[in-house]
């Protein structure tokens, strides 16, 4: 009996869905990207009306998980002459030239199409959800003609970066007063106002500051607030003023900044002004804490830098803190310097004061800087800015002016900008799984065959039979190299006929990585040992209780399989040696442990027979998606009756001795004309569900097992030969066996030192033997003898060696 075979047919069902989308008021400057479930679908630069294809079917984890989206991308820019494609009107009945051009409106229309292979977009498999279809966009504002309209910010440029790469990763801002004047005179969403109304060197100069400051901002104005109300938000970022200038009529804009010249200010006074009100703040209602939040552009999420003024944490004696939301700014570096800024404005106690001007100053203006002098207060020369003017009605004498202390004359505040922004640059950790640097279409596997007692475990239910065709539960060990840090998973492809006669790679599930380590000290044969992992190689599943390491690689000869008994900490594992159908071996320093975890899965259950040639594909995945199936490298395997084997004898000692292995320069001198060697007996049948130790007693071995013990003269090689009978009951050992014991139900074997002659290297090796199988591996144990002779151990061994 083996394991049922897997029938080959489709089992994933894929939803396909039409949708036009439209994201805002047109024209725009260009299309750059398009995300769905916050991952990458399409990027490039379109700028006119057009299509494109996407084929991008293990986005969300392909057939497996939630598939992913293919299918025809229309832009609709929104041209005052634009119609709709033809394909899209015959579905509600119409003609393009009959149905609605959609113009004014920046849209996407998502159509099936050759990649998608039906009339609808492909939107997802298995599960019946729809995402949300985002786009990055650029439009830089068009009403105010002057160079600074677009402020780009142009990180670091990485070593090998394509252009593409490089242009995608840069951010390209609106300035703020380009902004601002849209708003202003936009006929469409805006406010409509003339263009004439507007003194539009005034914008042109906040502009230009702006652009050298690098300050600028990307924002979404929704309908539910007024245009006025994201006006004030915008100013609010920049910190500027919008009044109109009584002199010329014209609406102005007047940023706040260090620009006037501190010895030449006219002056405010008793002379030529009446006081209302004049007050200084306390310490205790300054603040010392500022909290910006401003949005990465790479996440679209909210992120924050703060900036505290500690002297005046000092002073108050606690952090008050406030938080401010200029979520405009995606730039960390421009983030960072508007909390400085901040905060040094919330951290100092200001004057402020309403005083009466006379018709001397019939055109101040807001954001003007004057001296503010009076005596009666001790108030002498304090640089104050206008903040508000009332000029009254047209009879009035006076006008009402609003004061406050300017930050830029307080010298012991001097601003500096911070030198290193307190958030670095984003990277981006997705790596394209069919780039080439880093290469993930070949991957680090190595591939064996399960034991039986891992088949029994992973199938739950006894897949171990006595057939002549035995069934195979192939296992492959993959581990991330080290330039692959953004592999997560992999699926494995295995060469299947399929019901047409044909033969392609069809997926057996996708697993999960393991973790590797290399020994950094000798690991000698023991029954348990403590192994330092030491830094695990990359990520991957293990090591942990429970789990399995495999030493040596994945021929299964060779290789040594342990179990993870005791999390000891700081990295060092208790683990059990030789379980299962292995034997415990020496190993050396930067031999390499491949960890698997309680939930490793990497077996291949669809069905094998013994010797024959395997071809799979192993499919890495990224954060991104899929590799290319066609570019991944065809894995050959080929594996033996390994569930069919018996267990291997266990506790292998001599003379009482575990792994008593003499080093060759060292001779073993027996007091007894006699070497005993004892073992315990194992079943691969009754050991499913605790392993059993090295050391532990025999167990009942299977009907029809033995155990056959030879001391040779050679080293033996359980290794199949080349030929027909590739698994010997009796490996031919010719004139090498000095004695050999078969037994069902010994567990000892005595060897006559008379029958040596005088023979000083011996093997001693114990091997299963069940119904034409042997076992996979066997202990062998290495014997340098004491070489006897005439004058050696008299009186004890008189004479030498004896005769025949």
């Amino acid at each position: 009996m083996g394991i049922k075979k897997k029938g080959q047919t489709k089992n994933w069902v894929d939803y396909h869905l039409s949708q036009h989308i439209g994201y805002c008021h047109s024209p725009i400057d260009s299309l750059m990207a398009i995300f769905m479930k916050n991952k990458l679908v399409w990027r490039g630069n379109v700028t006119d009306n057009g299509y494109f294809d996407i084929d991008r079917k293990d986005l969300f984890g392909g057939n497996e998980r939630e598939g992913g989206v293919a299918g025809r991308v229309h832009v609709l820019t929104g041209k005052s002459d634009q119609v709709v494609p033809e394909t899209f009107a015959q579905r509600l009945g119409r003609t393009a030239a009959t149905m609605p051009g959609f113009r004014g409106i920046f849209s996407l229309l998502l159509l099936g199409g050759p990649t998608s292979g039906r009339k609808g977009f492909l939107v997802s498999s298995n599960y019946p959800s729809v995402s949300n279809v985002d786009v990055r966009i650029r439009r830089g504002s068009r009403t105010l003609s002057s160079p600074y309209a677009v402020i780009r910010y142009e990180p670091a440029r990485k070593a090998g970066e394509s252009d593409g790469d490089y242009d995608f990763r840069c951010r390209n801002d609106t300035n703020p007063a380009h902004l601002i004047h849209e708003c202003l005179v936009n006929e469409d969403w805006g406010m409509g106002g003339s263009p004439n109304l507007i003194n539009a060197s005034s914008f042109v100069a906040a502009a230009e500051t702006l652009y050298n400051e690098k300050f600028g901002l990307s924002m979404l104005w929704m309908r539910q607030e007024t245009i006025k109300a994201f006006i004030q938000e915008i100013l609010d970022h920049i910190q500027a003023l919008l009044y109109f200038n009584p002199k010329s009529g014209l609406l102005e804009i007047k940023l706040l900044r260090d620009d006037y010249e501190k010895d030449n200010l006219d002056e405010i006074g008793p002379d030529n002004a009446r006081l209302e009100n004049f007050r200084r703040q306390l310490w205790g209602e300054t603040v010392n804490e500022i909290v910006v939040s401003w949005t990465n552009p790479a996440t679209e999420e909210s992120e924050t830098v703060t900036y505290q003024d500690l002297a005046n944490i000092a002073m108050q004696g606690e952090v008050v803190s406030e938080s401010r939301d200029y979520y405009g700014i995606r730039n960390a570096s421009l983030a960072a310097f508007v909390a400085a800024r901040d905060i040094r404005s919330s951290a100092i106690p200001l004057a402020s004061a309403v005083v009466y001007l006379n018709r001397q100053f019939w055109d101040i203006l807001p954001g003007e800087v004057y001296f503010f002098t009076w005596p009666e207060h001790g108030i002498e020369k304090v640089i104050m800015r206008v903040m508000d003017v009332d000029y009254g009605k047209p009879d009035s004498a006076e006008m009402k002016v609003t004061l406050l202390e300017d930050v830029f004359g307080i010298s012991v505040a001097e601003f500096v900008p911070p030198e290193e922004p307190p958030i670095t640059e984003w990277e981006d950790p997705e790596h394209d799984p069919n780039g080439s640097d880093p290469d993930y279409t070949d991957l680090d596997a190595i591939f064996s065959s399960a034991p039986p007692t891992v088949i029994q475990q992973i199938t739950g239910a006894d897949q171990v039979s006595d057939d002549q065709y035995p069934t195979i539960v192939p296992l492959s060990i993959v581990s991330r190299k080290t330039a692959q840090t953004d592999l997560q998973s992999y699926v494995k492809h295995r060469r299947m006929t399929i019901q047409t006669g044909a033969q392609e790679f069809l997926s057996v599930g996708e697993k999960v990585l393991v973790a590797s380590t290399v020994l950094e000290a000798p690991l000698p044969r023991e029954v348990t040992s403590d192994i330092l992992a030491g830094e695990i190689f990359e990520f991957g599943d293990g090591p942990e209780v429970g789990g399995l390491g495999v030493i040596g690689g994945g021929v299964e000869y060779d290789h040594e399989i342990i179990m993870v008994l005791e999390d000891l900490g700081n990295g060092l594992f208790r683990c059990a040696r030789g379980v299962y159908d292995t034997v415990p071996r020496a190993w050396s320093v930067g031999q390499r442990i491949h960890w698997m975890g309680v939930g490793y899965n990497g077996y291949d259950t669809s069905g094998a027979i013994a010797d024959t040639i395997l071809q799979y594909k192993l499919q890495a995945r990224t954060s991104v998606g899929l590799t290319d199936l066609d570019l991944v490298p065809q894995k050959t395997t080929q594996h033996p009756p390994r569930p069919y084997m018996p267990y291997r004898p266990a506790n292998v000692q001599m003379d009482g001795v575990l792994f008593a292995d003499r080093d060759q320069t060292e001779n073993y001198e027996p007091r007894v004309w006699t070497i005993e060697y004892t073992w315990s007996h194992r079943n691969r049948l009754t050991e499913d569900s605790v392993y059993r130790a090295w050391n532990e007693a025999s167990v009942p071995m299977e009907t029809g097992q033995a155990v056959n013990a030879y001391v040779t003269l050679a080293p033996v090689d359980l290794n199949p030969n080349e030929g027909e009978d590739k698994y010997p009951l009796n490996p031919a050992f010719g004139d090498n066996v000095l004695a050999s014991k078969l037994s069902s139900s010994d567990v000892s074997f005595t060897l006559d030192l008379f029958q040596t002659r005088r023979y000083l290297d011996l093997y001693f090796n114990a091997i299963s033997e069940r119904d034409g199988f042997i076992s996979l591996q066997a202990d062998q144990l290495t014997e340098k003898m004491y070489p006897k002779g005439f004058g050696s151990d008299f009186g004890y061994f008189w004479g030498g060696w004896p005769s025949e």
